[in-house]
C-alpha cells in the first residue's frame, strides 16, 4: 500500500488537494495523512497536529508513518516579505 504524506494540510493548497482526494476515492484512508498545526485536520484523513518547525518532529513523522510520497503545501502568508511581494506584484 502506498503511503502518502500531506505537509500543510489545512493551508488553502492542501486542503483543496485533500478534498479532491478524498472526494474521488483516489487514495485509501489508512494511505494518507495530512500534518499542520491546526488543531483539528480535513474530515476524512488520517490528520496529525504538530509543528514541524521544532528539531526532530518532521523525522519524527517520516520514521513513524513511512511514506513514499510526500507532498509540501507548507507556506507561511503573513511575513513581512511574503507581504512585500503581494504589494509589489497585487494578485
Amino acid at each position: 500500500m502506498n503511503k502518502t504524506l500531506v505537509l500543510g494540510a489545512c493551508g488553502f493548497a492542501g486542503r483543496h488537494f485533500l478534498d479532491f482526494i478524498l472526494s474521488n476515492n483516489l487514495v485509501g484512508r489508512n494511505s494518507l495523512l495530512g500534518v499542520d498545526l491546526i488543531a483539528e485536520g480535513p474530515a476524512g484523513a488520517g490528520y496529525l497536529q504538530t509543528d514541524l518547525a521544532l528539531p526532530g518532529q518532521l523525522e519524527k513523522v517520516l520514521c513513524d508513518f513511512k511514506p513514499e510520497y510526500i507532498l509540501n503545501f507548507v507556506g507561511i502568508l503573513n511575513n513581512p516579505e511574503v507581504q512585500k511581494v503581494i504589494e509589489v506584484y497585487p494578485v
